[in-house]
């Protein structure tokens, strides 16, 4: 077996259903399963140092959840991941990682409503293992946590709707060893990005609002991204109206 490091995290707030006997690829990076045992013989090699680094708790963990994405990188010999490994710090891999991963979740909510959150974020390896534990809880539009079923169906529509989306997932690809060192991540409130784009960062921010006003006052300025406009002077309240009733 070729060294290779593996990203994985779990999803919280959903439960997959279907027989997930080959992963469903997200892109050309990201791949969702419900079959955590298929992640773990990925990582077979690395079990036992699993174990040791954190503990049967989060091993328990990740084999019993019902929805997992992970991505793997290969190298061609162990020079050549620990090469990278000088370059590239895990906890920079898991930033990349995550940041992606925030979309996909933001376009399973789009197909259903649920508190589908990022969890825990592993970054796996021959000499160790790193952790990245959110604590991002989100909740459905009336602030409800409890877990939503997805078929696979939906889950391939979300993954469908998120290859139409493109836009910046395609611009801000997962970083190779040189562009993780020399290129940031950019805001979605540049001028540069769409208001699709800085109305699905402010959605992030709706789903994890705990109280229900605020979450209402963010669905608003949702709206507003989506279909204010910047020459709107007067009138602005009675112009969304029309615009989200024609919507």
């Amino acid at each position: 077996m070729k060294p290779n490091i593996l990203l994985l995290a779990t999803v919280d707030g959903i439960i997959a259903e279907g027989d997930f006997d080959q992963p469903d690829q997200i892109d050309q990076f990201l791949a969702f399963s419900n079959n955590p045992h298929f992640v773990v013989e990925q990582m077979a090699d690395k079990n036992d140092h699993f174990l040791k680094s954190c503990g049967k708790i989060n091993f328990d963990l990740i084999l019993g959840s019902k929805a997992i994405v992970f991505f793997q990188f290969t190298f061609q010999d162990i020079q050549g991941l620990n090469a990278f490994l000088e370059k590239t710090r895990p906890p920079d891999l898991m930033e990349a990682f995550r940041k992606r991963l925030l979309t996909c979740v933001e376009f399973l909510w789009l197909v259903k409503d649920s508190s589908a959150s990022v969890g825990n974020i592993y970054c796996i390896f021959h000499h160790g293992v790193a952790v990245c534990d959110l604590n991002n809880f989100c909740s459905s539009c009336k602030g409800d946590i409890e877990p939503v079923i997805f078929k696979r169906s939906e889950i391939k529509s979300a993954i469908a709707l998120l290859g139409k989306y493109g836009t910046s997932l395609n611009a801000q690809k997962l970083p190779t060893p040189h562009s993780l060192l020399t290129d940031g991540f950019p805001s979605a409130f540049s001028n540069s990005k769409s208001r699709l784009s800085k109305a699905l960062l402010m959605l992030q921010v709706v789903r994890q609002a705990e109280d229900i006003g605020l979450k209402i006052a963010h669905y608003c300025s949702c709206f507003e991204i989506l279909f204010n406009s910047p020459t709107d002077t007067e009138g602005i309240a009675h112009k969304l109206a029309e615009r989200i009733s024609f919507f």
